[in-house]
């Protein structure tokens, strides 16, 4: 060939088939990612907060691995590619421009994709698209996609599952993210949404999509296909395990909750493996094509350095973005996130369900996590357990509810089924224990137009999407005696 494919630039002097690692070129390449790096610290610095704040996070380390296995087998396997930057150099403007404005793990998503286009763009366009996938997938985002993709895929199984147990003889109704059989309520919560199952199924997918060699566009199919997968396999759980409460195993601790969720999950995993498997059949005979026109490039060297140098001017505009995104977050910027109009405090009720109430001090956990929250918060004793209430006069992302300071505390947290009381009020319900002190908790949120809400994802979901106005109250209700 007369000229160097632009579709992999390699950076080559000789025919040797070994990457020269050990040119300046190719060192100049190699510190490009690294730069990157450095120039979205204070992603890192979100990170390992989250980290801090909510420890189960470090599951992301799983995709980061095998993001970082599909690097050193491409540079193991042959040349570094000179990289291309329009798609990097792009993600980090926004990156830059979005910063005072979006989400943490909004732009820590950016920032990913920026780093993963441009190592793919060195290893080839196999491995590309998966090692973006992985790498975003390694972020500490499965809080954020229990919200924004939990939520309702809570609310669409509870209406699928209740279609199913009606075909069974039950007669079930749907209420959001709950089951009304008779007067018992069925919470699906977080850890049956299926979002921990789909987290997995895409970092499977992406990294045999990246394994394989698969493009964007199959690599895209792959996760489209993963996402159909576990939607089912879920609906498939969820009835199921609405049929063990049904005969009186609805307990968390039961073992069959883990053998079924091990057992779907393992049948999504076998028919994903296969879908990435139809994916890459026919695309291997154009890989097979497009290697050796590689191997040809390889040995045009003075093409290849006619393309290097050509990148200068592409190389200085990153390294200028580069500088920006580090700076950008140095800035006194401030975000444009509407919380809406404040209500006015009307004060403390002098009692809760018909008992007095009597105002104590602020424990441990609630000067620790709620007094930097917006709004009034205050504990209470009624004389039998402690009352914890909380107004909130405008929307304010920081808001969550009490199991997430639980965990934060260290506590062991076991989800119980959901309780609706006397006065149709449903609650979520869960047991804490630390260092042999067992309490059982039961809180709800509710605004003055009659709505409610029992988990914290449902709540932040429509915080995010409807806006209400609000005020809102929330209530947790500890109790020390436990069944």
């Amino acid at each position: 060939m007369s000229s160097a494919d632009p579709a992999r630039e390699v950076i080559s002097d000789s025919p040797a088939p070994a990457a020269p690692t050990g040119t300046p070129q190719t060192r100049i390449w190699l510190i490009l990612p690294a730069v990157q790096f450095a120039a979205f610290w204070a992603v890192w610095q979100w990170v390992a907060q989250r980290l801090v704040d909510i420890p189960e996070n470090i599951t992301g380390a799983v995709a980061l691995f095998v993001a970082v296995g599909l690097v050193v087998r491409a540079v193991s396997r042959g040349e570094i590619a000179v990289p291309r930057m329009g798609i990097p150099i792009a993600l980090m403007i926004a990156y830059a421009v979005s910063y005072p404005f979006v989400p943490p793990h909004i732009g820590a998503g950016l920032a990913m994709a920026s780093i993963g286009f441009l190592l793919g763009s060195m290893m080839g366009a196999g491995i590309r698209a998966g090692l973006v996938g992985l790498l975003v997938l390694a972020l500490p985002i499965i809080p954020s996609m229990q919200t924004h993709i939990g939520y309702p895929m809570r609310v669409a199984g509870a209406v699928v599952v209740s279609w199913w147990l009606h075909l069974l003889g039950f007669v079930v109704v749907p209420e959001g993210t709950c089951l009304r059989w008779g007067t018992n309520l069925v919470l699906i919560d977080e850890p049956c949404s299926g979002v921990k199952m789909l987290w997995s199924a895409l970092v499977l997918s992406c990294a045999l999509a990246g394994w394989s060699g698969l493009n964007g566009r199959r690599t895209l199919a792959a996760a489209l296909g993963a996402t159909a997968v576990v939607f089912a396999a879920n609906i498939l759980r969820e009835t199921s395990l609405f049929l063990l409460q049904a005969v009186g195993r609805g307990t968390a601790e039961d073992p069959m909750h883990m053998f079924l969720g091990l057992a779907v999950f393992g049948v999504a995993a076998i028919a994903i493996a296969w879908m990435v498997s139809a994916l890459a059949a026919p695309s291997l005979k154009a890989a097979s094509t497009q290697g050796d026109c590689q191997a040809e490039c390889a040995h045009d060297g003075p093409s290849n350095n006619r393309a290097t140098s050509g990148k200068k001017p592409v190389l200085l505009a990153m390294l200028a973005v580069c500088a920006v995104a580090a700076l950008v977050p140095l800035l006194p910027l401030t975000g444009g996130v509407d919380l809406g109009a404040r209500a006015a405090f009307p004060g403390w009720p002098v009692e809760f369900d018909g008992a007095a109430l009597t105002q104590l001090p602020l424990g441990s956990m609630e000067r620790r996590y709620y007094s930097s929250m917006a709004g009034h918060v205050a504990r209470f004793g009624d004389g039998h357990n402690q009352i914890v209430l909380r107004w909130l006069g405008a929307r304010d992302p920081k808001f969550h509810l009490s199991e997430r300071c639980y965990r934060a505390y260290g506590y062991t947290i076991t989800r119980q089924p959901g309780l609706l009381d006397d006065q149709g009020r449903r609650w979520g319900v869960f047991d804490a224990s630390l260092k042999g002190e067992k309490v059982r908790v039961r809180e709800r949120v509710w605004d003055t137009n009659g709505q409610q809400w029992t988990d914290e994802a449902a709540f932040r979901w429509d915080m995010f999407w409807r806006r209400p106005v609000g005020p809102w109250w929330s209530a947790t209700i500890v109790e020390t005696t436990v069944p």
